[in-house]
Parts: C-alpha cells; sequence; structure tokens
C-alpha cells in the first residue's frame, strides 16, 4: 500500500502589475497542469506476453507495446502544478487521475489489449459479468508491487509493460479498459488509508447493497478478489473505514448484475467459518472422551487377561462390561469421524472460494450443489 496522491506543486497566480500594451499574450495563464505524455511519434513495439488464471483455464495473451511511449510515459512528470492556492482536493483529483487514463497515446495500447479480450469473451460465449471479470481477472493477477523512488501514479503502459503495480497503477489500468468497454466505473480514493480501489456500478432497480451507498461494487485490483467482497482487508491487515472519494471514468452505461452469487457465495464462506468454529470444540471434546475410553479398555484388557487364568468368574462378569464400553467407543468414534469429515469438507470449500475469486460462477455451482453438507 502506497500513497496514491500526488506531490503537488501549488503555484499562485501572481497579478500583472504593469499594463502591457495591446495585443501582448498574457504572462501568466490561469490554469491547471496534469501529466501528459509527450512522445516523439512511434517506436518499436515489444510484446508483452502475460497468462492467467480465469474461470477454468489459463488465458494467454500476447499485446504489443510501444517502447517509446512507454519510455516517455516512465519519464513523464507526474505532479500536478496548481495556479490557485486556495483549489480544493473535489477540483483537481478528478481530471488529475483521468489525465493517466485519458492520454491519447495509449489508444493503441487499449486497442491491442482489448482486442485480444474480446476474442476471449467470443471463445468462452461470456456475458457482460463475465466479460468485466475477464478484465479484472488479468489486472488483479499482476503482482503486488510498489516502488520506493516512483510514488505517483503510473500510466497505465507502465504497468503492462512491467507487468506489475501498486493499488492506484492497477486500478487505473483496470478502470482505463472496463470504461471503454462501455461498463460505469469509478475510481474509489481512500486519502486516510492511502489506498485505491475500483468501483463498478450496481443496477439501480436491484436491491443490492452498494459499497458505501456510493451505488457501485467495491473491487479490490491489487489481490484477487471477487468484485463486490463485503470483507476487505488490505495488504497490512487493515480495514478501510474511511468513505471514498469518487472519480468516475468514462461516460460507461453497463452494470454488474452478478451480486446474487457474490452474496451467495460469501454466506457460505461466512458459514463454512461457523462450521469449523462450532465443530472444533465439539472435537476436541470428543477427542478427549475417547482417549478416556481407550484407557479404560487397556485397563479392562489387562485385568481381563489376569482375570482369564486366575477366576473365571469374574473375567465372565468383565466380558459385557468390555463389550458394551467397546461399543460405546466405536459410536463416539464414528460420532467423530462425522464432525471431522464435516469440519474438513468446510475448510476445504472455505479455501476453495477463497482461492478460486477468478471463476465467480464456478463457486456459486460449488456451494450451490454443496447444499447443507458443511
Amino acid at each position: 500500500m502506497t500513497p496514491v496522491r500526488p506531490v503537488i506543486v501549488a503555484t499562485v497566480l501572481i497579478a500583472a502589475m504593469l499594463v502591457l500594451s495591446a495585443g501582448c499574450a498574457d504572462l501568466f495563464e490561469d490554469t491547471e497542469i496534469y501529466p501528459k505524455i509527450e512522445t516523439d511519434g512511434v517506436g518499436e513495439y515489444v510484446p508483452v506476453s502475460y497468462s492467467f488464471n480465469f474461470q477454468d483455464r489459463i488465458v494467454k495473451m500476447t499485446v504489443p507495446v510501444d517502447k517509446a511511449v512507454y519510455n516517455a510515459a516512465y519519464d513523464a512528470d507526474k505532479q500536478a502544478y496548481l495556479y490557485q492556492e486556495t483549489i480544493s482536493d473535489d477540483t483537481w483529483t478528478d481530471p488529475y487521475y483521468r489525465s493517466f487514463i485519458d492520454d491519447e497515446s495509449l489508444l493503441p495500447l487499449y486497442d491491442a489489449i482489448l482486442t485480444e479480450m474480446r476474442k476471449i469473451k467470443s471463445e468462452l460465449s461470456l456475458d457482460a459479468d463475465s466479460y468485466a471479470e475477464l478484465i479484472i481477472a488479468y489486472v488483479q493477477s499482476m503482482p503486488y508491487s510498489t516502488d520506493a523512488v516512483r510514488s505517483e501514479p503510473k500510466f497505465p503502459i507502465e504497468t503492462v509493460y512491467e507487468r506489475k503495480g501498486d493499488c492506484d497503477d492497477k486500478s487505473l489500468l483496470a478502470a482505463a479498459l472496463l470504461s471503454r468497454e462501455g461498463y460505469d466505473v469509478a475510481l474509489l480514493l481512500f486519502d486516510d488509508e492511502s489506498h485505491m480501489a475500483l468501483g463498478i456500478k450496481l443496477p439501480p432497480e436491484k436491491s443490492y447493497r452498494s459499497y458505501a451507498n456510493t451505488g457501485y461494487a467495491y473491487v479490490e485490483t491489487t489481490i484477487g478478489h471477487y468484485v463486490g467482497w463485503p470483507d476487505i482487508t488490505l495488504d497490512d491487515d487493515s480495514e478501510i473505514k474511511s468513505d471514498p472519494h469518487l472519480t468516475k471514468i468514462g461516460n460507461g452505461t453497463l452494470t454488474y448484475r452478478s451480486m446474487n452469487e457474490i452474496e451467495s457465495i460469501y454466506a457460505a464462506y461466512k458459514k463454512c467459518d461457523d462450521v469449523t468454529e462450532s465443530l472444533l470444540p465439539r472435537i476436541e471434546a470428543k477427542e478427549r472422551e475417547l482417549d478416556a475410553m481407550e484407557s479404560r479398555l487397556n485397563s479392562m484388557e489387562a485385568t481381563a487377561r489376569r482375570l482369564k487364568t486366575q477366576n473365571i468368574a469374574e473375567y465372565n462378569r468383565l466380558v459385557p462390561e468390555y463389550n458394551a464400553l467397546v461399543n460405546r467407543y466405536n459410536a463416539a468414534n464414528t460420532e467423530l469421524d462425522g464432525y471431522i469429515s464435516r469440519y474438513n469438507y468446510a475448510v476445504e470449500l472455505s479455501e476453495y472460494i477463497a482461492k478460486h475469486t477468478y471463476d465467480r460462477h464456478g463457486v456459486y455451482e460449488k456451494v450451490r450443489r454443496a447444499g447443507n453438507i458443511y
């Protein structure tokens, strides 16, 4: 987790003290300057290959990256220059982050990536929600990496070429791709936690609970994460407590309509926790009970061996008691096996849910089939 706020250089507009002759240009212009890629023409295209998990397969794709544009983006000044001393965060934040996405030099990159994405969409017959998840899985799968030297956001071409990024880098890339495919998305900026995430619009006619009443589902881009997952923990195990500042990206209208499946998966995930939490003390108690019975059986066996040669009447009296204890032991052991089986299944299902965030519908079907087994 790295700070996503840029280093701001604020320059106060200086009122001209001299009256310039008519027709002379103003020496100072009342405007803000945001990051821009300055490049001369087209450079060498470098193929960048990448593979990631999606649904039940590994997706492989290669996109050409203009090395000249990448170098220019890498070297670009990523600070915002503000010419009003009292400008509010809400005024400059939105155009600042949009400048990283909307730079015209990035259009060929977006087209190249989305051409590959559309091929996969066609091959797998993906609906709109699954297609959004494909793009999100691509970005989420990139390793999370912070840069101690470059703390400002990166242009998406840097993230793609380097195949890694931190929270703002990856959120910018995801927002750029999804918005160009017609999705209503926004950047969620959390000042207090120095964190950025992605929001994807939920259909207003549905009763889905949006994140912080924003109308958007929260999407964590730094790691594999389901769209709209309620439990959000950052890389340092801290929780997000502040409300986000929203920066809407593009003019898309597509919404995410599969929150019902996400909610079912989450309910199953929490139930797995409840099952394991309730079963563990029962398992431990049953194991102690079995240990005590086993100790008693061992003692009775030793006594029976002695009585068999010394006092057959006492031996015959002991045998039914021993057999009854054996039956109780076997019944308790069967009960313990049932507890352990349910416990292990709940653990396995919980781990499956956690590890297959790139396969929402497949996980939903597994949860649906599980029923009340766990």
